[in-house]
């Protein structure tokens, strides 16, 4: 890798840990907004490829982006942990390390996956492969997001209803 594609990754990374200096604060959980986040990235990428639909390589790199990016979104919720204030029954979320962690690792993953693919964020006629690496990606985020929030949901459920032990 050269420089030109180390500073972004640097900054990234950066701004990344400064983001989980905050998000390892404690923080109230609205389970009723959590939807939000995931309902407006879908509706993007679900724009962009309708705007620009992908071969049907492209659509199958984005079905099996989604699993993966469920199955480590559905890790990275089980990676925050939730709590129920026993004076006022609010939830409460902290978000750990290694949530924060497993998503610096993804975005150099993706970057790592480009770079093998010889693209540059300059190309204009980038390799059919590298298509798929991205349209895969898009996938992968959406299933992140959404099994993330999800995992939270269902465990904050349980722990309002009293079945489960703070997580």
């Amino acid at each position: 890798m050269t420089w030109g594609k180390l500073l972004p990754l640097a900054v990234v990374a950066a701004l990344m840990l400064l983001r989980l200096r905050r998000a390892t604060r404690e923080q109230p959980l609205r389970i009723g907004r959590l939807w939000v986040v995931p309902a407006l990235v879908t509706l993007g990428i679900a724009t962009a490829l309708a705007v620009q639909p992908p071969p049907l390589a492209g659509w199958l790199a984005v079905l099996g982006g989604l699993p993966l990016g469920g199955a480590a979104g559905w890790h990275r919720g089980k990676l925050m942990r939730i709590r129920v204030d026993p004076a006022t029954g609010e939830l409460y979320q902290q978000a750990s390390p290694a949530a924060a962690a497993l998503l610096i690792l993804i975005i150099f993953l993706r970057t790592g996956l480009r770079d093998m693919a010889g693209v540059s964020p300059g190309d204009h006629h980038p390799a059919l492969l590298a298509i798929l690496v991205t349209d895969g990606l898009m996938g992968f985020a959406v299933g992140l997001l959404i099994l993330t929030r999800m995992e939270m949901y269902l465990r904050a459920r349980r722990l309002l209803e009293g079945r489960g032990e703070p997580a």
